[in-house]
């Protein structure tokens, strides 16, 4: 029974504390969007979510699969 209790806290013991940590970097402002926050010098995290194709804002485009 006691081994069965400690394989079952080393399993749960991980899940509870990533539950509580947030990044002091990036976090959510009011607005609920998020905000990086910056450095002594300025520098941030920079936002990369508008790379992609046509700045991620059309799906790529769909193409026909063909054996050759």
């Amino acid at each position: 029974m006691k081994k069965q209790l400690m394989i079952l806290f080393l399993f749960i013991s991980p899940l509870i504390t990533i539950a509580q940590w947030q990044s002091e970097w990036v976090y959510y402002n009011s607005q609920g969007k998020l905000s990086y926050k910056s450095d002594p010098l300025g520098n941030k995290i920079p936002d990369f979510s508008m790379v992609g194709y046509k700045g991620g804002l059309i799906d790529l485009p769909k193409s026909s699969v063909q054996l050759v």
